[in-house]
C-alpha cells in the first residue's frame, strides 16, 4: 500500500542554521520547485521579501542564496489500518523522487537518518520510529541549495551557473536556465514488511534471446 503527498504543504525560507521553523510564510504544491510558478511559493511573498531573498520566477530564475534554507512541513495522518499493521511489525517508509540539493527530515520533531545529498536521486527513509500514536503526525524537511562559486566546486550542477572560473576546454558560452531548490519529484509513504524486495536486477543475454533476473530482497526495512 501507498499513499501521496504531494499537494499543498506550508513552507517558509530562514537564515542557514537558524532554529526549527514557529511560523511560515505561505503554500507550496509539492512535487514543483519553489521557483516554478505551478507551485504557487513566490505568489506568497511580497515583493519585498522576494527583494531580500533574491528571488524571482523564470525566466532564468535565481537559486535560493547559501544564506538561506527552505522548510517544508505538512500533517501526515496515516489510514487506520496501517497503524494496526504498523503495531504487527509492518513498516513506514516515506519515499521523495527527488530534492535539490541537500535535504533533512524530521517527525515530530526527531531527525530520521542523516541528511540526503545530491539534487537528482531518489532516496527514502523508515520513519516507523520517529511517529506517534497520535491521529496526525508532523512532517518537517528542510532543503538547501548552496551554490558554492569557484574553481573547486564540488556541487554537481546542470546549465543553471555562469561562472568566471570556468576553465574547461572550448568556448564557454553562457546559457541560462531557472534554478530549482527543494521537492521537484513526487513524495509519498508507503507501507512495508520487515522484509521486502527492493529492487530486480536483469542481464540480457543477447544470443539466447532470454533474460537473467535476480530479486535484491531487503533484510530488514530500508534506511536512507
Amino acid at each position: 500500500d501507498w499513499k501521496t503527498l504531494n499537494g499543498r504543504w506550508q513552507f517558509c525560507i530562514q537564515k542557514r542554521d537558524a532554529k526549527d521553523p514557529t511560523a511560515f510564510e505561505g503554500n507550496i504544491l509539492v512535487p514543483f520547485s519553489l521557483q516554478s510558478p505551478l507551485s504557487g511559493a513566490l505568489d506568497s511573498l511580497s515583493n519585498k521579501r522576494k527583494q531580500q531573498l533574491g528571488l524571482s520566477g523564470p525566466p532564468c530564475a535565481p537559486g535560493l542564496s547559501k544564506r538561506y534554507e527552505l522548510w517544508y512541513q505538512r500533517g501526515l495522518e496515516l489510514p487506520q489500518a496501517w497503524r494496526a499493521q504498523v503495531a504487527q511489525g509492518k513498516c513506514v517508509v516515506l519515499h521523495i523522487g527527488a530534492c535539490d540539493y541537500t535535504c533533512q527530515v524530521f517527525v515530530n520533531g526527531t531527525a530520521v537518518g542523516k541528511p540526503h545529498v545530491g539534487g537528482s536521486t531518489a532516496f527514502e527513509y523508515d520513519i516507523t520510529g520517529a511517529l506517534s500514536s497520535n491521529p496526525v503526525d508532523v512532517l518537517l524537511i528542510k532543503c538547501s541549495d548552496h551554490e558554492e562559486k569557484g574553481a573547486n566546486a564540488m556541487e554537481l550542477r546542470g546549465k543553471q551557473l555562469v561562472s568566471k572560473a570556468y576553465r574547461g576546454p572550448g568556448p564557454h558560452v553562457p546559457t541560462l536556465y531557472s534554478n530549482v531548490t527543494g521537492f521537484w519529484q513526487s513524495v509519498w509513504i508507503e507501507l512495508v514488511g520487515p522484509r521486502r524486495l527492493r529492487r530486480v536486477h536483469c542481464v540480457p543475454r543477447c544470443l539466447g534471446r532470454v533474460s537473467e533476473a535476480a530479486a535484491c530482497p531487503s533484510k530488514k526495512s530500508p534506511r536512507a
